[in-house]
């Protein structure tokens, strides 16, 4: 414990612009308690010290994050022109900071915690659904149903913890990636059936959010709640799913 804090004085004293302003003398025993428990955090508050020390000033993390939160800190990093792999990660880092060192330093209970996890990965899974299909549409078009004529979208179910909202720190997300009509895709340079359409969707979802860059990962993705497991598609439509 006493290594770990020393690590984090000694980075505040390399900093006078924020030292003093950042931590008071309230918010030390609070720091000592996360930092011992986490090398996470103290690992990413050596690394990215200047943005840790800028959020913190402005609400000392004091409430639950919510989804306009975490919009806003995605349009923040949209600015900072990085690519989309890489602004997920990042908003992950930034928010898993703030959640560990309020529940370790115990600003929180851990029904709090486990709810933010779950609200931080049904974002994440939301934005990186949004990115896939805005890709593939540049090149495939909008997938429409042969039924009904209307553009279909992929639904993601959660199962799990994530499906209780109790994921915790370290959780993978179990999920299903489901549509609502066969047909094909229209308007793009190349037509693909609906089911064709879909499964290049999952897969990018599942890169976006479980592929390792030099930023870590979002969350790890289990797909083997999915009907028939790892041998059964990738993404079934309603009827498929209903009827097994």
């Amino acid at each position: 414990m006493d290594n770990a804090l020393q690590d984090l004085l000694a980075l505040l004293n390399q900093n006078n612009t924020f030292e003093k302003a950042v931590l008071q003398d309230s918010d030390l025993d609070a720091w000592r308690q996360a930092v011992a428990c986490s090398p996470f955090l103290l690992t990413t508050a050596s690394q990215h010290w200047e943005w840790i020390a800028q959020d913190f000033a402005r609400t000392r993390w004091a409430n639950p994050l919510t989804w306009q939160d975490l919009e806003a800190l995605l349009t923040q990093l949209q600015q900072e022109g990085c690519d989309f792999e890489a602004q997920l990660r990042k908003l992950r880092n930034r928010v898993m900071v703030r959640l560990i060192w309020r529940d370790f330093s115990r600003q929180c209970r851990a029904q709090e915690t486990v709810q933010q996890v779950s609200l931080l990965a049904e974002f994440c899974i939301n934005t990186a659904v949004v990115c896939a299909e805005h890709e593939l549409q540049e090149r495939f078009g909008q997938p429409v149903g042969s039924e009904s004529g209307r553009v279909q979208q992929l639904v993601t179910l959660a199962m799990g913890k994530l499906g209780a909202c109790e994921l915790n720190l370290s959780s993978a997300i179990d999920l299903i990636f489901v549509y609502a009509e066969s047909g094909q895709t229209e308007g793009g340079r190349k037509s693909l059936s609906n089911q064709e359409y879909f499964i290049k969707v999952g897969q990018r979802v599942i890169a976006l959010l479980d592929k390792v860059t030099s930023d870590g990962f979002v969350f790890r993705v289990d797909m083997r709640l999915r009907p028939y497991g790892e041998s059964g598609p990738l993404v079934m439509n309603f009827s498929a799913f209903e009827a097994y």
